[in-house]
C-alpha cells in the first residue's frame, strides 16, 4: 500500500517537473553569460587592398546577455583584451605583439528545438544575423597607420546549446559563432564564444 501511495504522489510531481520547463519556453527570459572568446582565424586581411598578413588573436574572457521569448532571441557578446600578434608583414617592426582587440557582437536570432526536452535538459540550435564591431588598441608605433583602429561588419550568427531548467531559473551552456566577411566577398572570419549562463524567467 505504501508503494502504491508513493507512486500516486510521484506521478503528479513528475508531470509538474516536465510541464514547468515547457511553460518556461513561452516566457520572457534574460540570461547573463560568462565564458571564453575563441578567435577562429589566424589569417586576416586587415586593410583594403593590403596583402594578407598572419594575425594570431589570442583567446580572452567573454561576457554575454541573451533576451529570449519563445523562439525569438536577442544575443549580445563581448570580449576585451584579446592580444593581437602579427607576423609576415613588410615592416619587421610590426611583428610580434602589437596590441589588443575588443569584440562586440549583437544579433537577432531564431531558436530551434528539434529534439524534445529530456526531463529537464532542452537542446537547441540558433541562427540569425547582426553586427560585429572590433576595436583595436595598438601598442606598436606606426601600427595604426597599417591596421584599422576599428571596423564594423554584418555578421551571421549560429550556435548550439542546451538549457537545464526547472521553473523560472536554469543553467545554459552554449557555443556560438559570429561569422563576418573577410574582405574578399566570402564569409570566413569567425569569432566564437563558449558560454555558461543563468537563465532567469521574468513572466
Amino acid at each position: 500500500m505504501r508503494i502504491r501511495h508513493a507512486s500516486l504522489f510521484a506521478i503528479p510531481l513528475l508531470a509538474i517537473a516536465m510541464a514547468a520547463p515547457a511553460q518556461a519556453q513561452n516566457r520572457l527570459s534574460v540570461t547573463p553569460l560568462i565564458g571564453g572568446y575563441i578567435p577562429g582565424n589566424d589569417i586576416h586581411d586587415l586593410r583594403d587592398g593590403a596583402e594578407e598578413v598572419t594575425v594570431d588573436k589570442e583567446a580572452a574572457l567573454g561576457l554575454g546577455l541573451n533576451v529570449e521569448f519563445g523562439w525569438l532571441r536577442g544575443s549580445l557578446a563581448y570580449a576585451s583584451g584579446a592580444t593581437v600578434n602579427v607576423a609576415n608583414v613588410t615592416d619587421p617592426t610590426l611583428e610580434g605583439e602589437i596590441g589588443e582587440g575588443n569584440v562586440l557582437a549583437v544579433a537577432a536570432d531564431v531558436v530551434f528545438r528539434p529534439l524534445p526536452r529530456l526531463i529537464v535538459v532542452q537542446p537547441y540550435l540558433l541562427a540569425g544575423a547582426g553586427l560585429k564591431r572590433t576595436d583595436y588598441d595598438w601598442e606598436t608605433e606606426g601600427a595604426a597607420d597599417v591596421f584599422p583602429e576599428d571596423q564594423s561588419d554584418f555578421a551571421l550568427h549560429i550556435g548550439v546549446g542546451a538549457d537545464i531548467s526547472l521553473g523560472s531559473v536554469g543553467l545554459v551552456v552554449e557555443v556560438t559563432d559570429f561569422i563576418s566577411n573577410e574582405g574578399n566577398d566570402s564569409f570566413g572570419r569567425h569569432d566564437a564564444f563558449g558560454m555558461l549562463g543563468l537563465k532567469i524567467g521574468l513572466f
